[in-house]
């Protein structure tokens, strides 16, 4: 029997990244889990880990913004690439990583809902330019 331990993080970004959507989804709509919000801040309040910037020590490398959702084995986050820290968005990728393995998928231009797409939405709660 295959277990996730079996399988490379490129085998299972996919199905990760579905379930965060999902998660972003009901944050903004108030349903699911978080039914009991009163508003999308109040679920984004009790979702994830942390935003932070991330500077890169190897040159070749570009600094992130991180929305950390999950730590240890496996973890994710979403990395949003700007023009500097205060530049607009370039690129989103998701990124999931295990033990070693690390698979990201370039997202910038997926949607969350019929109403919110990912960059619409990390400039909106994150980034204030």
């Amino acid at each position: 029997m295959e277990t996730t331990k079996d399988r490379t993080c490129a085998e299972r970004i996919a199905q990760s990244y579905t379930n965060r959507i999902e998660d972003l989804n009901e944050i903004l709509t108030c349903s699911g889990d978080f039914a009991h919000c009163e508003d999308s801040m109040q679920g984004l309040s009790e979702y994830g880990l942390g935003f932070d910037y991330v500077e890169n020590d190897e040159e070749e490398k570009q600094d992130f913004w991180r929305f950390q959702i999950s730590w240890g084995g496996p973890s994710e986050e979403f990395r949003i690439y700007t023009d500097g820290k205060e530049g607009p968005i370039q690129k989103i990728e998701f990124a999931f990583m295990d033990w070693f393995d690390v698979a990201t998928k370039d997202v910038t231009n997926e949607d969350i809902n019929k109403d919110w797409n990912l960059k619409n939405f990390f400039e909106t709660y994150f980034l204030f330019y």
